[in-house]
């Protein structure tokens, strides 16, 4: 799976000529990793696209965690002081975890009304982002995945607040 997933995106980034590289992302924690590294373009001057690749580092509790991510930003406000540029933003992603244990729908033990977990997940954020003579940039985002706003909605005991994420990241425009 993972051989085809690779493929795919090889094949998607070498024969898809309108889709110039146009920036480095790194990105430190945010749910899609503890470290992430990506490429991203402006499409336009409110909305950008970025696709990531995650790595969570194996500890005592769990092996080693990869994640894939399409990034989707829209900026809603943006404010130009001489070289330098603040943009408020807010953003949706997708991410896709490989490996079994993700894969909960496969698991016959499980009980009826218990939430299908998936491999694939959805991410809402919001973002600040400062950027210098437009070519570097630091951002700061906040969010949560869909997991926690589904366990909020099903369950009372569950505070929102306890499960969003924050994530710092540098940007570089080519």
């Amino acid at each position: 799976m993972r051989l085809l997933i690779y493929s795919a995106l090889a094949s998607f980034l070498f024969t898809f000529k309108a889709f110039a590289y146009e920036q480095l992302v790194l990105q430190y924690a945010g749910d899609i990793g503890k470290y992430s590294l990506g490429y991203g373009k402006d499409l336009t001057d409110y909305y950008r696209i970025s696709f990531h690749y995650g790595y969570v580092p194996a500890n005592e509790l769990q092996n080693k965690i990869e994640t894939y991510t399409i990034k989707n930003n829209f900026s809603l406000w943006s404010y130009d002081y001489q070289q330098y540029q603040y943009t408020f933003y807010t953003g949706a992603a997708l991410f896709h975890v490989p490996g079994n244990k993700y894969k909960t729908h496969e698991y016959s033990s499980t009980p009826d009304n218990y939430y299908r977990q998936s491999s694939i997940r959805g991410l809402v954020y919001i973002g600040h982002e400062m950027a210098y003579n437009k070519t570097n940039s630091i951002y700061l985002e906040s969010g949560i995945n869909d997991v926690w706003l589904i366990n909020a909605a099903n369950n009372d005991s569950v505070d929102i607040q306890d499960h969003v994420s924050l994530a710092l990241g540098y940007n570089y425009r080519f």
